[in-house]
């Protein structure tokens, strides 16, 4: 199977660990994703929680970076020539490669774990759906 259809496939069978109600509340999401605070509460730390679950939960050696770029490419093509949905595929796609990007320069996740992977790929896939509802 092609890697646009099994990334969409694993896209459609992930949530949010983040209810619709769920409020946005500094002190409940630090709650929610345990974590420790002492002085103060950023949203920053929150956002980067969730950008390491993906680097950690992503870092492999089946497919190169590049590929997610090439998967990006072949999700806009769908789109625009056969009128493919686009959303929320291409949103969470590009999370995830910026989430594997320091500042968007250095590479920290070279190799990423095969598709056929799928419970890491939903727990990546979970903290870029949980960043898209932040």
């Amino acid at each position: 199977m092609k890697m646009d259809r099994i990334f969409k496939q694993l896209v459609n069978s992930a949530s949010s660990s983040l209810s619709s109600n769920f409020s946005s509340d500094l002190t409940d999401l630090y709650e929610h994703y345990k974590l420790d605070y002492k002085n103060s509460l950023k949203l920053d730390q929150v956002f980067r929680y969730l950008y390491k679950i993906i680097q950690d939960s992503l870092s492999g050696n089946c497919i190169h970076i590049s590929e997610l770029f090439i998967l990006k490419d072949h999700l806009i093509l769908a789109h625009l020539v056969k009128k493919e949905q686009l959303q929320p595929y291409l949103e969470i796609l590009e999370i995830i490669i910026d989430a594997v990007h320091e500042n968007n320069s250095k590479l920290l996740v070279n190799q990423l774990i095969s598709l056929n992977a799928e419970d890491k790929w939903r727990v990546a896939l979970q903290a870029a759906l949980d960043l898209i509802n932040l």
